[in-house]
């Protein structure tokens, strides 16, 4: 069986059936994150600011889905990609990431994302999750490459 030698591990001699495993567990693991990074980056742009709130507490979390609002988020700065790459660290690469927003509104009308959602702001009249899935869907290709090369850094 022909192998191959990772620079990096010793210049130990790896089956190429192993390599390419290790290789697909990684490109899931940075396809993943890309993925994730990119959602929440995108329903940062769509949500409207008013005062920050809502838009700072789209919250990754992996394999629940977050409905009620964490303590720690400030509404400024925000950092999405900071909490998506905490909430990651450590998941077992199978684990399915799930984004919400659980802001409450000041009518005491429910969550304040459920409004925005049903299209009753002027600032956001198409909602902020359903655009933000064909906007993901149409730079698919981008997202791809970009894992690819997180892969290709990581292997070396």
């Amino acid at each position: 069986m022909p192998t191959f030698r990772i620079v990096g591990l010793d210049a130990l001699p790896l089956p190429l059936e192993e390599f390419l495993l290790q290789a697909a567990a990684v490109l899931g693991e940075e396809l993943r994150l890309e993925v994730a990074e990119e959602g929440i980056s995108e329903l940062e742009t769509l949500s409207p600011v008013k005062t920050g709130k809502y838009r700072a507490s789209h919250t990754p979390a992996v394999g629940e889905v977050v409905t009620r609002r964490l303590p720690n988020l400030p509404a400024y700065p925000i950092d999405g990609i900071a909490r998506v790459q905490e909430a990651l660290a450590g998941a077992p690469p199978s684990s399915v990431v799930y984004i919400a927003n659980a802001v409450e509104s000041k009518e005491g009308a429910g969550s304040y994302a459920d409004i925005l959602e049903r299209g009753k702001s002027r600032m956001a009249p198409g909602g902020i999750y359903g655009p933000a899935v064909p906007a993901l869907q149409a730079r698919r290709a981008t997202i791809v490459a970009n894992a690819i090369a997180r892969t290709r850094a990581r292997l070396g």
